[in-house]
């Protein structure tokens, strides 16, 4: 009667959920889930399938289903008019796009923003998942999805899960040759941005930066 926005995040949950246990309703389920996650939803869209059913009562589907749902807001949350969406004009504005999907994880993604030729997003894609402390930088797959989207310029964006956005020497080795390759391809590599919670890194500007959203 009142809409979605007048419930709790445990009762939007448990709309999700259907139904708990024997000594459970779905509220107290959600209650539970949320619990274990800090009382954070960013929390709960970081884990996985298999780490939300190690909650009693959270099957498969339950948690499939759950994810889905956060992934939807999320996405809803970033979409844009592409059109519309204003040039890229530092690292702070990479991390307003890219941020909310990677601050949270526990585990390593690499994500590329494709560019128009005026610096505008085209698009976020993810192009590799790692574990807690790497993940993988082909750029022979970077390069063809760039080619694919007939992008002008990239960035590269990944996570580190625990501590600094400091760069590696692996991320250092790895981004000056991403930048060599696509240069002989005459794309514009824009920046690399390291993102670790809410402080991010950004090669251009050789500086670390603590988010203000």
């Amino acid at each position: 009667m009142r809409g979605a926005e007048a419930l709790s995040d445990g009762e939007l949950l448990a709309v999700l959920l259907r139904t708990g246990t024997k000594d459970k309703n779905a509220l107290e389920l959600a209650r539970e889930l949320l619990a274990e996650s800090q009382w954070k939803l960013s929390t709960i869209a970081g884990r996985s399938t298999a780490e939300l059913m190690k909650t009693r009562g959270m099957g498969r589907s339950k948690a499939v289903i759950v994810l889905a749902a956060l992934e939807l807001g999320r996405r809803a949350f970033l979409e844009e008019n592409i059109s519309e969406r204003p040039p890229i004009a530092s690292a702070k504005d990479v991390y307003r796009i890219i941020g909310p999907r990677l601050s949270h994880l526990d585990h390593e993604e690499c994500w590329i923003l494709h560019l128009s030729k005026s610096n505008s997003p085209i698009c976020e894609e993810r192009v590799s998942v790692g574990g807690f402390e790497s993940t993988t930088l082909e750029v022979r797959h970077i390069a063809s999805k760039v080619l694919e989207k007939k992008a002008s310029g990239v960035i590269l964006v990944h996570n580190h899960p625990g501590g600094t956005p400091k760069p590696s020497r692996a991320d250092i080795r790895e981004t000056e040759r991403l930048k060599q390759s696509l240069s002989t391809l005459s794309i514009d590599f824009v920046d690399h941005v390291i993102i670790s919670g809410r402080r991010f890194y950004s090669f251009t500007d050789d500086r670390e930066y603590r988010a203000s959203l």
